[in-house]
């Protein structure tokens, strides 16, 4: 098994993913995420990105991802979220946000 560590990922990340249903992203010390890096992702119904080192969330972060229906952002500290942050996320169902 290989384990990386991540600290931030860009929209090209998942450009030629389209297809893509689930993700999991958790413990990898992600701090930043560009405004749309998930915009490709419109098939994705499942995001988790647990433990990581993510402080605030922009209000485009979320763009595009009109089928997620489960989010989990547990263990992050999260202190700020912006205005918008969650708009356009209409099928969204479960949304963790706490600590574990």
């Amino acid at each position: 098994m290989i384990t990386f560590q991540l600290t931030s990922l860009q929209s090209e990340h998942f450009d030629d993913l389209v297809s893509l249903e689930s993700l999991n992203l958790n413990n990898k010390s992600l701090s930043h995420l560009d405004p749309g890096v998930f915009q490709a992702l419109s098939k994705l119904s499942f995001l988790s990105l647990v433990h990581s080192k993510l402080y605030s969330l922009q209000s485009e972060l979320f763009q595009g991802l009109t089928s997620l229906n489960q989010l989990n952002l547990q263990a992050n500290g999260l202190a700020q979220l912006e205005s918008g942050t969650f708009t356009g996320l209409s099928s969204l169902t479960i949304l963790n946000i706490g600590m574990i």
